[in-house]
């Protein structure tokens, strides 16, 4: 793997991914709902969702932007730049 990924995550890292495929999650799992939960409680907000793709996450944002339900919608991105 490159070098960079070894700087970026450490054995704990490592093992959580094992751990993760071992059990048999290639998607959402528990260390994403763990992950959300703990970001819920940071941002001090009742729910996240973490998804998968730019296209679920668009599909997401266009069925919170026509809910009637909704008072506020805050979306965040990761943008990789070369």
């Amino acid at each position: 793997m490159d070098s960079l990924f070894w700087l970026i995550f450490g054995s704990e890292e490592y093992e959580s991914m094992v751990e993760a495929s071992l059990d048999g999650w290639v998607t959402e799992g528990k260390y994403t709902e763990m992950f959300e939960n703990a970001l819920s409680k940071y941002l001090g907000v009742h729910y996240t969702s973490f998804v998968n793709s730019g296209s679920s996450a668009n599909l997401i944002a266009i069925s919170a932007l026509t809910s009637n339900y909704l008072k506020e919608i805050v979306f965040a991105f990761c943008l990789k730049v070369p």
